[in-house]
């Protein structure tokens, strides 16, 4: 019984394995372009859907979000548009990744990686979504109540990009 195809039907020389990874590499390239692209469109809705819970928390407490540098406002706006390209482009990049080493791989390790991969997706969206639920929607009025009588709070909104997707 055919278990599909060995390891070694798939063997190439160096040049060839460099010529599919460029292949690979350039198909992975143009779908963030695209997605990069498709995500400037929605950059500044996607931006105010991240930073709903902070805003929310910084109306209770005093303050707002601002920008403290010249071209702060463009570069958070290129920032949220290149993370949603590289989330709308990543399906596309994990299958070009997955047929760049999947002809190397056994039949049992080809076996392995889809349940692998799905529950590692699961996990990574379940983590995503508790942290913008609960840590965002609990932790950051807990921050800013420190020291929250002494000062109010003015956060740089490309501070907070950086650290709202650290934290996710």
């Amino acid at each position: 019984m055919s278990q599909g195809p060995s390891v070694d039907e798939f063997r190439m020389p160096l040049l060839e394995h460099i010529r599919e990874l460029r292949t690979r590499l350039v198909v992975s390239v143009i779908a963030i372009v695209i997605g990069t692209g498709i995500s400037l469109c929605f950059a500044e809705e996607l931006f105010l859907l991240l930073s709903g819970p902070l805003e929310e928390a910084l109306g209770q407490q005093g303050g707002g979000l601002a920008r403290l540098k010249l071209f702060e406002g463009i570069t958070t706006w290129l920032r949220v548009g290149l993370l949603g390209g590289l989330l709308l482009s990543s399906p596309v990049v994990i299958y070009q990744i997955w047929l760049f080493i999947a002809p190397g791989l056994y039949n049992r390790e080809r076996r392995a990686v889809l349940p692998l991969g799905l529950v590692s997706t699961a996990l990574f969206l379940a983590g995503a979504y508790f942290g913008y639920a609960v840590i965002f929607r609990y932790g950051f009025p807990f921050f800013l109540s420190i020291f929250g009588e002494q000062a109010e709070a003015t956060l740089s909104i490309a501070d907070y990009l950086s650290t709202a997707t650290r934290m996710l």
